[in-house]
């Protein structure tokens, strides 16, 4: 089951959006990803918190499919929540 449009917003909405796009864009420039098809890993498609993460990253580069591979996080172009927290911290709103 895929967020519908209304929970996207909900979800991108859960701190200062613009902040948190800005270091997304910055974070896919230092790793050179932002101009070529990315994929995200999830365990499942049930971890919707964990999607938010990649809802974000899809706001700065459109071409980001998830996987659900553990084989492709091998690759260069797949981030996982993991590495794009390490390099970047997103800000959560504190009264949602």
């Amino acid at each position: 089951m895929l967020p519908t449009i209304d929970n996207t917003t909900t979800r991108l909405s859960k701190g200062n959006y613009l902040e948190n796009r800005k270091a997304a864009s910055d974070f896919l420039k230092s790793e050179k990803l932002d101009k070529v098809p990315i994929q995200f890993f999830l365990l499942n498609e049930e971890s919707l918190e964990k999607i938010q993460v990649a809802e974000l990253l899809s706001t700065v580069n459109s071409n980001l499919t998830l996987t659900f591979k553990p084989e492709d996080t091998l690759r260069r172009t797949t981030l996982t929540r993991y590495k794009v927290l390490q390099k970047i911290k997103i800000n959560k709103n504190k009264y949602q």
